[in-house]
């Protein structure tokens, strides 16, 4: 396993470079083996007569019970319709008593009466001062920071931060996809005992606001979905903001978030196609793959190709995995230590998620050929629960040409815990693991944020798209020229099919959407560089309505405009 390969030895010295993936050394002997030195040099020692009076003042903010119930995961859990009391126990950690003013800030639409109280502390002892938090009329259904400092002598004391949240969240918002656009789905729950009524919503992105009126009725613990209308599109990351006007209420509901409108040039498209589970691949030739890799991993040891794809009942995995020798002793939720794989699913793209790893809306799997038959195991996160799927699998062995094809069915309802499906703009990762039973362990991978780091930021986006080719199909072109005033990047793209379409315009310039481009009619648009040229071999990639990449091209002159 791995890419042998010979250190350079310097006297008694050798030297290598490690990063986050593992490494091993064997020899013959390490005689006399030497631990390296320390690689920086140590801070000095804090001497404690540097401490300020304020630097001697500690706080520790104090909720009831049921405000700090799995506060630790989610944050407190504070009731939005009612007033909450918190405490900060001010300790003093000085020789003396010190009077101080202990004041508390919140964000997020949460509201601090009584923000700033003198008390004095008496030395080596502890005061308790009370903050009441109520919610304001823009809360926000998101989780925001509760700030409590104290000041001695105009000098500030390390502040105690702690997580606010509504108890019972009632707005939920998750990047989409929507044919050619980027959208934002907000999910709104009536956690009331009586009947809601939104009359109104308003999507903010960056600094344009866009308003529409709504119609919907909402039980009690009812849930309802709405799309936005189409996000900037390619302009990277841009913060948003859902309100919805329920009437009778004393203010709107809202919530913001974080959009990463990547160009969708850059994002991989899954592709829709069911998949016969019988451990035999597909014709997937066609379809886009990717390649797992790792530094150092040698091809005549292990490699892995894989696809995703997936219909309306299932995401699918097939992974093609050649490996010189093949070990799995282990089943169920250990198989991650032996050969086999594991693969992660969120929603959302990277960027996007402003939560603790630890509490990241994401699922992971682990896929092997264990000595039970093949096994697809759901890992525990956050609030999903880990157990042994039924889901329909198989992994055959092919001991003459040492590979092993695994595929999978997972049912869309085994990823409902954390709201993913088709329409998602969704995140993925999977990682082949090795171990050649000599104690080593090693693997290759398509993204991150499972062996190292459980961490969904570490994912590769991707957009669940059709695999039809009946539109958009037979011109699109992309040519770079002179225009006007200066160069440009001029995209053309043909509607074949009978009905308008939206068709995205998707270069390294820039994206663009033309809505409802009308049958056999042409689109057209031009993308401005900044600077007085247009790089050579300049791509496009022009996607229809229901998100699937009809075409293709590119050219390669370079054009600068005096």
């Amino acid at each position: 396993m791995g890419r042998d390969a010979d250190l350079k030895v310097s006297g008694a010295t050798a030297a290598f470079t490690v990063g986050p993936d593992p490494v091993y050394l064997s020899a013959a002997e390490f005689p006399d083996l030497t631990a390296a030195p320390a690689p920086a040099v140590p801070a000095d020692p804090i001497d404690a007569e540097d401490f300020t009076a304020a630097e001697r003042v500690v706080i520790q903010p104090v909720f009831d019970a049921e405000t700090s119930k799995d506060s630790q995961l989610y944050g407190y859990g504070l009731d939005s319709t009612a007033t909450t009391t918190v405490t900060a126990e001010v300790y003093n950690f000085n020789d003396t008593d010190v009077s101080a003013e202990v004041a508390a800030t919140a964000q997020g639409g949460w509201q601090v009466a009584g923000a700033a109280q003198q008390v004095t502390i008496p030395a080596g002892g502890k005061t308790d001062v009370p903050f009441e938090i109520t919610a304001g009329n823009d809360l926000q259904q998101t989780i925001a920071d509760l700030t409590i400092e104290a000041s001695v002598d105009g000098k500030t004391s390390s502040p105690a931060v702690a997580e606010l949240r509504p108890r019972a969240s009632s707005l939920a918002l998750e990047h989409a996809i929507d044919g050619a656009d980027d959208v934002v789905k907000a999910e709104y729950t009536n956690t009331t005992d009586a009947a809601q009524h939104i009359s109104e919503a308003s999507w903010t992105f960056g600094e344009d606001t866009e308003t529409l009126e709504v119609d919907l009725d909402v039980a009690p613990g009812a849930t309802v979905s709405l799309l936005s209308g189409p996000a900037p599109a390619g302009v990277g990351e841009v913060t948003y903001t859902a309100a919805l006007t329920i009437d009778g209420a004393a203010a709107d509901v809202s919530a913001s978030g974080t959009l990463s409108a990547l160009p969708w040039l850059d994002v991989p498209r899954v592709p829709k196609r069911t998949i016969e589970i019988d451990g035999v691949r597909d014709d997937l030739d066609a379809l886009p793959s990717t390649t797992l890799r790792a530094p150092g991993v040698r091809d005549a040891s292990l490699t892995a190709k894989t696809w995703f794809t997936w219909d309306d009942d299932n995401l699918y995995l097939t992974a093609e995995v050649a490996d010189d020798i093949h070990i799995q002793p282990f089943t169920g939720n250990a198989t991650w230590q032996a050969d086999g794989l594991q693969f992660a699913v969120a929603p959302n793209w990277p960027g996007e998620s402003d939560l603790r790893p630890e509490i990241q809306e994401r699922i992971e799997f682990g896929f092997a050929l264990t000595p039970e038959g093949p096994q697809l195991y759901r890992y525990a996160s956050g609030s999903v629960a880990g157990h042994l799927t039924s889901a329909d699998v198989a992994a055959v062995r092919d001991a003459t040409t040492k590979t092993t094809v695994y595929e999978a069915a997972v049912p869309w309802s085994l990823l409902e815990p954390i709201g993913m499906t088709p329409a998602s703009a969704a995140s993925l990762s999977i990682v082949a693991n090795d171990t050649d039973g000599d104690g080593t362990r090693g693997w290759v991978q398509w993204g991150g944020g499972i062996t190292t780091a459980k961490d969904s930021e570490l994912f590769e986006p991707v957009i669940f798209a059709a695999d039809a080719n009946n539109a958009v199909a037979s011109s699109a072109n992309v040519r770079a020229q002179c225009w006007g005033d200066g160069p440009a990047l001029a995209t053309h793209a043909w509607n074949d099919s009978a009905t308008p379409v939206d068709v995205r315009f998707s270069t390294s310039l820039g994206d663009h959407v033309v809505h409802d481009l009308a049958a056999k009619k042409g689109g057209y648009h031009a993308f401005r560089p900044d600077g007085a040229s247009v790089p050579a071999w300049e791509s496009l990639t022009v996607v229809a309505g229901d998100a699937g990449t009809r075409a293709f091209a590119n050219n390669g002159k370079k054009v600068t405009c005096e």
